[in-house]
Order: structure tokens, then C-alpha cells, then sequence
């Protein structure tokens, strides 16, 4: 199984942006969906294991995420988190 430590993050910032921004959008349509999977339904689905795939996968992305944060400058994050919160409105 893969382990978030195991993926080999840009040396570039550049491409280390465009990878926060890729993670990022990846985490954000995870949740879109499973909060519209689960408004939608009105009784414990039969496929409940279907729940701990989603947030294994969203832990795995989130544990990235936070990886790739932290090989970023400051204020490169700072902004990139400023831009995340007004995508949200």
C-alpha cells in the first residue's frame, strides 16, 4: 500500500505549487462528494465499508497535503491558504 511518505515531491517550487494546488483540489472533491453521497441517502447504505475507503483516502491526501506544506516557503503557503479560503465563497 502506498504511503503518503512515499511520494517523491517536486524539487521546484513551481511544480511543488502546482502539486499543493492538485492535492488540494483532489481533498476538496472528496469531501463535495461524500457529503452528497451522504445527504442523499436515508438508511445505512449496505456497502457500508465504502466509509473507511473514503477517509483512508482522505487521510492519505490531508497526510500529503501537510507534507507538501512544509517544504513550502512561509509565505508562499500563507498565500496559497489565503487564495484555498476565497475559492470557498
Amino acid at each position: 500500500m502506498l504511503s503518503p511518505c512515499d511520494v517523491q515531491l517536486p524539487k521546484d517550487l513551481g511544480n511543488l505549487i502546482k502539486m499543493y494546488v492538485v492535492v488540494n483540489k483532489i481533498i476538496n472533491n472528496i469531501w463535495t462528494e461524500y457529503t452528497c453521497y451522504c445527504e442523499g441517502i436515508s438508511s445505512l447504505p449496505q456497502t457500508a465499508l465504502i466509509f473507511p475507503i473514503i477517509f483512508h483516502e482522505l487521510d492519505f491526501y490531508e497526510k500529503l497535503l501537510g507534507r507538501i506544506a512544509l517544504s513550502l516557503p512561509e509565505d508562499v503557503l500563507r498565500e496559497l491558504q489565503n487564495e484555498e479560503d476565497s475559492w470557498h465563497w
